[in-house]
């Protein structure tokens, strides 16, 4: 009979993708769980393991943006003038 190997890293991804990890998994995810900071306004790439994760950020992320480009529509018709005061 031939002894069964496993990949820990594997069995660590499988373990936090489904909610069943050990101590050793809890102490992973605390340590890497930290918060990224935003760089040069640029902010840091999340992962998800769920699809529905990321079409609850995706959904929110959508509604600031449509209230954002909403502040922005011109009103006017006419072109934007640029304006320069001396100083």
């Amino acid at each position: 009979m031939s002894a069964i190997t496993i990949d820990i890293p594997f069995l660590m991804a499988w373990q936090i993708r489904y909610g069943q990890g050990d101590a050793a998994v809890e102490t992973l995810v605390r340590e890497c769980g930290r918060k990224l900071l935003d760089v040069a306004g640029v902010r840091p790439t999340q992962l998800f393991s769920r699809n529905a994760d990321v079409d609850k950020v995706n959904s929110e992320e959508m509604a600031v943006r449509s209230a954002f480009r909403q502040v922005l529509t011109p009103v006017a018709k006419e072109p934007a003038r640029l304006l320069c005061f001396a100083q």
